[in-house]
């Protein structure tokens, strides 16, 4: 049976899910998630003096009706699972009887080959990386590294000196989710890193610094990629991390498994890298073109 919600407050609500997902092992950023994604619907529900918990499936499809507009297709997609996350811990805890997200509909999100760069856009962008030695022998090092192992943006900036393991050519990766992984280096990128070590203040643990010694941060690692863009004036593809990511999983698909990617990425769901089979399909279909065209291989009188 339901327990009696009458007397919970909306805001009490989601800092008892919260909570849960606190024990659960959830991180900071994750709960924020959370939080944020909650707050759009609980503001959606506050100017129809709605309680969240007594919201129906027309609410949250009126939510996101409401939102098609103003967000992207993915994005959509984010306010659906959250809400479908929330109200079945809503059961677990008996504040429920149902989720009402069982007679929503999933919003779709739409296929898209995704943007990666072209080895002559790499080798740019590695002739570019610094205006100082230090810089240089740094930013040359964190993309051979990000291309290399494909690891994610914030899992660059919390690697730690002592998570590399130089006999096996390897690193561990705090992932998210508290998770832990293994990712394999090339001979190539090892030297590169060996060489801006010999630049590194060896007391602090982290392995990416600032100039001025202090441990690099995800915005400044987004920023060396905005300078990084218009130093190689690169075009047609968004210059960020995720590409690198996105670059890096495509390359490896062209020899290795999508079993294998997926233990690199650190993906619990093979879903989530099946997404890369597509981008190297259609790169190869436009490659083959140039000697498979039809109008080229027609014979005209």
């Amino acid at each position: 049976m339901p327990r009696p919600t009458a007397f919970l407050k909306d805001s009490e609500v989601v800092d008892y899910f919260l909570t849960n997902k606190t024990v659960q092992g959830c991180t900071p950023k994750t709960l924020l998630f959370y939080r944020q994604n909650l707050r759009y619907f609980r503001e959606y529900l506050n100017r129809q003096e709605i309680p969240l918990l007594e919201a129906d499936q027309f609410q949250i499809m009126g939510f996101l009706a409401m939102r098609t507009a103003e967000v992207a297709p993915a994005t959509l997609h984010i306010y659906f699972r959250v809400l479908r996350t929330f109200y079945n811990w809503c059961i677990e805890q008996g504040f429920r009887p149902d989720n009402p997200l069982k007679k929503v509909p999933q919003p779709r999100v739409p296929h898209k080959v995704l943007a990666v760069f072209s080895p002559d856009q790499l080798n740019d962008l590695l002739a570019v990386c610094g205006t100082t030695e230090y810089l240089k022998a740094r930013n040359t090092a964190i993309l051979l590294v990000m291309l290399d192992t494909a690891i994610r943006r914030a899992e660059v900036v919390a690697m730690k000196l002592d998570d590399i393991d130089w006999p096996n050519s390897t690193i561990k990766i705090h992932g998210k989710g508290r998770k832990e992984r293994y990712v394999k280096f090339s001979t190539e990128t090892g030297l590169a890193l060996k060489k801006y070590l010999l630049y590194h203040h060896r007391q602090c643990p982290e392995t990416w610094l600032t100039e001025e010694g202090q441990p690099l941060k995800e915005r400044g690692l987004g920023m060396f990629f905005r300078r990084l863009k218009d130093r190689a004036g690169i075009r047609g593809v968004r210059c960020s991390p995720h590409t690198v990511r996105h670059t890096s999983a495509c390359m490896f698909l062209n020899k290795g498994s999508v079993e294998s990617l997926q233990v690199l990425l650190g993906h619990s769901s093979i879903k989530s890298t099946e997404i890369y089979i597509e981008t190297v399909r259609s790169k190869k279909a436009l490659s083959e073109h140039v000697i498979a065209s039809p109008v080229a291989n027609l014979k005209r009188k």
